[in-house]
Parts: C-alpha cells; structure tokens; sequence
C-alpha cells in the first residue's frame, strides 16, 4: 500500500491474477492496436505512445475493464482520444499527409506488393475516414463502437465508412485489385 495525501492506493503485486489477466490481455491485443493506430495516424513512434498510454489506463482500471464485454475496445478508444489530443496540442488532423508512411518499398512478393497498394490506397483518404476504416476493418470495432471512439454517431460512422470505401474501390481498381475489399 502507499499512501497519498490521505488517499490510500492498492497495487496488485506481480503474480497475483489481475496482473496476470491484463498481461494476457496486453500481449494478445498491443501488436494489434499499435498497427491499426500507425495505420490511422502515420506515425508509428505516435502510435506506440498512444498505445502505451492506453494500455497504462486499462491496467490501472483492470477491475473495471478486464469485465467489459471488449475491453479492447475500450483500449481503442482510450487510444484514439489520446492520438487526437496530441495532434490537436501540434495544430494536426490524425492521419495528415506529413505523417503518410511510404508505401513505395519495392519487394518481389506478391502478397507484400498488394499489402503495400492497399497501404497506400488508405493512406490517401482523408483522416476522418482513414480512422473510420482503420478501426473498422482492422481494429474490428463495431459501428457504435467506432462512432464512440471517433466522438460521432453511428449514422455518421456508416456514411464516413461507404464514402471511404467508394473511394477505396476506385483506387484498388484502378490498379487491378478489385477484389481487395472483397469480403470472405
């Protein structure tokens, strides 16, 4: 126990089942988040940060998210709030095109080649909707669930998604991968 200013503060000790709980939870969901926010924001040393600040606030609340029906989800939006927070401190839109990653790394492979077309092609939206899909199709938020961590409704999510999807389908045709956002 320590002791803040009459305020007493319980730190579960490593080995105990809450830590253990959320290490589970950070290892199978951190490579995840930090992904779909570089892809959101361009940026993967902001990505991480977001991330970690995220992750730091599910652990010290894990009683109270590790019973949520997707903690996960909870973690993105953390995660979202805290990438918006500090783009608005530098006067930036998340995902603006200073921060797009270069999606023109030559490799042989076929696949790494379509990854990097499709890369680019959601680079190119604008930030709303690159958000949008991002915590969509990558992330595998639900539409609500979306609109909550981008501060919006579900309607607006839905029209943001069926713009940038439009969008997509025009460039990935245009480059001869109509199929890319095919579903199963």
């Amino acid at each position: 126990m320590v002791r803040l200013n009459d305020w007493v503060v319980s730190w579960p000790l490593y080995g105990e089942g809450i830590v253990d709980d959320f290490d589970e939870f950070f290892v199978a969901h951190y490579a995840r988040v930090v992904g779909s926010l570089r892809l959101a924001c361009g940026d993967v040393s902001e990505a991480e940060d977001a991330a970690q600040e995220a992750f730091a606030k599910a652990m010290m609340r894990w009683r109270l998210v590790s019973v949520m029906d997707r903690p996960a989800t909870w973690v993105y939006v953390v995660a979202v709030r805290e990438l918006r927070r500090r783009a608005r401190r530098r006067g930036e839109l998340i995902g603006g095109a200073q921060g797009a990653p270069d999606a023109t790394v030559p490799d042989p492979a076929g696949a790494v080649v379509t990854a990097a077309v499709i890369e680019a092609a959601v680079c190119a939206l604008p930030a709303r909707q690159r958000l949008a899909v991002v915590l969509r199709f990558h992330g595998d938020l639900t539409v609500p669930e979306v609109g909550r961590a981008m501060g919006c409704s579900a309607g607006t999510v839905k029209s943001t998604l069926h713009a940038a999807l439009d969008r997509l389908r025009v460039d990935l045709g245009d480059r001869g991968l109509e199929g890319a956002l095919d579903g199963p």
